[in-house]
């Protein structure tokens, strides 16, 4: 397990490998893209996709266990690993997308946002996210793009809606109908 966990911290790393001068969140080299489904309603339910700067996809199911970190929207960089702890390979997706996105997400993490909306009782929320990298501190912030569900908002900054497009074109995780901010 611990083999598993060392990989696994390598592999989403090793995109920040040239990250050495990044000094805040609006460098966006190390940026990690996130959609994740959760819900605890019925059955506990945590799982997701990311997307690293290589462009690669992987999946994670934390089958319904919480992930605590300090901050939830500024994890260090061992708290944000360890939330995909047991991520297997899914896929990939085009490697200049994924840099045009990133080139976007700094602009994207200061909104604004849409007031949040209880939509969907007990269905759970989807949420995309970008997680922006900063070396100084070694956390990512989060910056929420899009989430429906029990909860729905969005950032209306063009750039935030354009990598929420883009992320919900890749169709990882099923929508819900209705539920959308």
């Amino acid at each position: 397990m611990l083999r598993t966990w060392a990989l696994i911290y390598v592999l989403l790393l090793l995109p920040l490998g040239g990250c050495a001068t990044i000094t805040s969140p609006v460098e966006t080299e190390g940026t990690v893209f996130e959609v994740e489904y959760v819900n605890f309603a019925w059955v506990p339910t945590w799982r997701g996709f990311t997307i690293d700067s290589t462009g690669t996809i992987r999946s994670y199911d934390r089958k319904g266990k919480a992930w605590q970190p300090q901050n939830a929207d500024n994890p260090t960089s061992s708290e944000l690993v360890a939330k995909y702890d047991n991520s297997q390979p899914a896929g990939t997706v085009d490697r200049a997308t994924v840099i045009a996105m990133q080139q976007r997400a700094g602009s994207a993490a200061t909104g604004p946002w849409s007031e949040p909306k209880y939509r969907c009782a007990d269905a759970g929320t989807v949420t995309y996210s970008a997680w922006l990298y900063d070396a100084a501190t070694d956390r990512f912030e989060r910056v929420l793009l899009w989430r429906e569900g029990d909860v729905a908002q969005l950032n209306q900054s063009t750039d935030g809606r354009a990598i929420a497009e883009w992320l919900r074109s890749l169709q990882l995780v099923p929508g819900f109908q209705g539920c959308q901010p």
